[in-house]
């Protein structure tokens, strides 16, 4: 929500209704934090930052893993655009590494292909497009 939050502030055509929800999402931010003090993955930013890394990523080779092995279900779908918007909101505590901005695209990507794919009735094609460069795209455990 936080990255939400941050997202609508940079919006220029907020008007006072916009600005007034931002406000009592913020304070919401505020009494969840310390309502949840003893959970590190709230109330420390390094802590929350790892968490959602780690999140990002399992979802990420959970989704990879099946796509490859020709797996195309709705979990593999919602699993690879979640981990894509997981690394979208690590963007709230700074520029991603060169591995998450990769998997962020490749994750966002693969959902849409999938989707689109089993939507028009035709199979997607496992794996990366590309597969020689299978082993540069994907960041392994």
């Amino acid at each position: 929500r936080l990255y939400a939050v941050q997202t609508g502030m940079k919006l220029s055509s907020k008007g006072p209704e916009e600005r007034n929800f931002l406000l009592k999402v913020m304070d919401w931010l505020e009494l969840s934090k310390k309502q949840n003090n003893d959970n590190e993955a709230i109330s420390n930013d390094v802590a929350g930052q790892a968490h959602l890394e780690n999140w990002a990523l399992k979802l990420f080779l959970f989704a990879d893993k099946n796509d490859r092995a020709g797996n195309f279900t709705k979990n593999v779908i919602q699993s690879f655009y979640t981990a894509g918007l997981l690394y979208d909101v690590l963007t709230t505590f700074g520029e991603l590494t060169e591995e998450a901005t990769q998997n962020r695209k490749y994750a966002k990507w693969k959902a849409a292909y999938i989707h689109n794919c089993l939507k028009n009735g035709e199979t997607p094609i496992p794996g990366p497009v590309d597969s020689d460069k299978s082993d540069d795209r994907i960041v392994k455990p």
